[in-house]
């Protein structure tokens, strides 16, 4: 191959990438695994931008292959999230990335005691959530690092 060949092949795949990274994926090329997960976006899903559709098919992609019983754990949470007015979503989000700012052993901690804070009775739960809605942000940061414990 000539190297103006080989530069005119280069060029055209090269030219030829952006396009094909913008386009979605069609509906009738989905599994039809995914294409019964995702129904409710068959009549719009051409009119979805091309990350939401990646997102969506990721999703079903992951749910398709779920043992059953963690994908009903996986569908009831996602009930519970719908659920959710926009503003408490926002706020999930926001400590979502609070979280991901933490350490691995900050992180570590935050699972450990909210695994402990589950296994609480009904009445300790809503006790300690109403001492965490009023502690100010100074000693949340030092319970959260360890520095500080919630009295019961």
């Amino acid at each position: 191959m000539s190297k103006f060949a080989a530069l005119l092949l280069f060029a055209t795949v090269s030219f030829a990438l952006p396009v094909y990274a913008e386009e979605g994926v069609a509906w009738d090329q989905l599994p039809q695994q995914e294409q019964h997960i995702l129904h409710k976006f068959a009549d719009r899903w051409d009119q979805l931008p091309v990350e939401k559709q990646r997102l969506l098919q990721k999703g079903a992609s992951r749910l398709a292959t779920m043992p059953p019983d963690k994908r009903k754990q996986a569908l009831q949470r996602f009930k519970r999230w719908q659920a959710l007015a926009e503003d408490q979503r926002k706020r999930v989000r926001q400590r979502y990335q609070q979280f991901k700012k933490l350490t691995p052993e900050q992180q570590r901690r935050v699972r450990k005691a909210h695994q402990q804070f589950k296994k609480l009775p009904p009445k300790e739960r809503k006790k300690l959530r109403k001492q965490w809605r009023k502690m100010p942000p100074k000693h949340k940061k030092q319970v959260i690092r360890g520095n500080r414990k919630l009295v019961r």
